[in-house]
């Protein structure tokens, strides 16, 4: 089974870094001395970080700045708000968050003090594409008709349209990705502005993130 996209890439054998969180924590850090503290619900943590050094986990709601005075990384989730409050006076040197988003990070906190960060864009995009494909074949099973040659939209060319529009291609499906605020079209790709050909789709998908000022 494929390890979540942020923390993967990690090859034991080789010790080859090359995930967003091992490039980062490699500059910032010592392997195998390193106190982790971590969202206990972020998969895969002994099996990644066990023999960089010592991991206490706890509820990531409920992880706070006493939890952190003997730590050198913190890893989270979206549930955990990490501010200049839980960080201050702490010999954390590095965060990662197991998230696309970082609305719970105070980034400028972080530079602040002298701390790493590293997000995961695109962490979820492959079982977001194979989610669509599935309700998409799906559908074309309930109602009896094929994809092959079917039009699809796809509002937004983020890393989730673009491996959307990449694989409803292969399946002979008709794709075309749409950009709301640009008119130019990319080599190999039919992007426009979203709208223009809208009413001509058989089907939309909206790959966009959540925006709370809308």
């Amino acid at each position: 089974m494929r390890d979540p996209d942020t923390i993967t890439f990690y090859n034991k054998s080789s010790r080859n870094l090359c995930g967003p969180y091992y490039r980062d924590l490699e500059k910032a850090l010592t392997p195998n001395t390193l106190r982790i503290v971590a969202d206990e619900n972020i998969p895969a943590l002994d099996a990644l970080f066990a023999d960089m050094g010592e991991i206490k986990t706890y509820p990531g709601r409920h992880i706070s700045h006493a939890d952190l005075v003997e730590a050198d990384v913190l890893l989270v989730r979206s549930i955990t708000q990490v501010t200049s409050e839980l960080l201050a006076n702490t010999p954390v040197k590095f965060v990662g968050t197991a998230t696309i988003g970082t609305d719970h990070i105070d980034e400028a906190a972080l530079k602040a003090l002298g701390i790493g960060f590293s997000s995961a864009p695109g962490c979820n995009a492959d079982a977001v594409v194979e989610y669509v494909l599935s309700c998409l074949l799906h559908l074309a099973a309930e109602q009896s008709f094929s994809l092959h040659e079917k039009t699809i939209g796809i509002i937004g060319v983020g890393q989730v349209g673009r491996a959307s529009g990449a694989s409803t291609s292969c399946i002979g499906s008709i794709t075309f990705t749409l950009r709301s605020a640009s008119t130019k079209k990319r080599r190999g790709r039919g992007v426009c502005i979203a709208g223009c050909v809208v009413s001509e789709l058989r089907y939309h998908l909206l790959p966009y993130a959540f925006d709370a000022n809308g």
